[in-house]
């Protein structure tokens, strides 16, 4: 899995390792991706609480190198994963973000801390204690997507490594 450090000179896109999709139908959504790009087999983790509005499902699997990650929002429509999507009920898969893992807390510290300086804001705190840690970085305007910055204890790490290779 490629992790980074900011001391590689860049300061934004450093350790790039998923892409997330927000869809409207996860079972629908993987057996698109199986279909049209051969991604068969998955970690599924079902009806997790996002917030107290919003629970996901979440199914993740490595195409390659990459992890492609799939998200199904279900909640009142106020979250950052279901702004993105048709509010109509139409089956739909968007972009959603782009995934940086960082190898050291102070990095992504300071990663969140330069991009709020260079005016982009922080649409997301939070992750899962002594697992990871993630912040969302609103880059819609610029990007057209969010940014996620992730920092992992060696439990996080075997846990993102459960998705099954493709």
């Amino acid at each position: 899995m490629n992790t980074a450090s900011l001391h590689n000179g860049c300061h934004f896109l450093p350790g790039f390792f998923q892409i997330a999709y927000v869809t409207t139908d996860l079972e629908q959504a993987m057996r698109t991706f199986d279909e049209q790009y051969g991604v068969k087999r998955y970690f599924e983790l079902r009806d997790v609480a996002y917030d107290e509005r919003t629970r996901v499902s979440i199914a993740t699997a490595y195409a390659g190198d990459v992890m492609i990650e799939l998200i199904e929002p279900k909640g009142e429509g106020g979250s950052i994963y279901e702004l993105l999507l048709p509010q109509d009920g139409d089956f739909a898969i968007r972009h959603h973000h782009m995934g940086h893992l960082f190898q050291r807390e102070e990095d992504l510290k300071q990663a969140v801390q330069l991009a709020t300086r260079k005016g982009q804001a922080i649409a997301y705190e939070g992750g899962m204690g002594g697992v990871l840690k993630a912040v969302y970085i609103d880059t819609r305007d610029v990007l057209g997507h969010y940014l996620e910055y992730i920092h992992c204890t060696p439990v996080g790490l075997e846990f993102l490594n459960q998705a099954p290779r493709n």
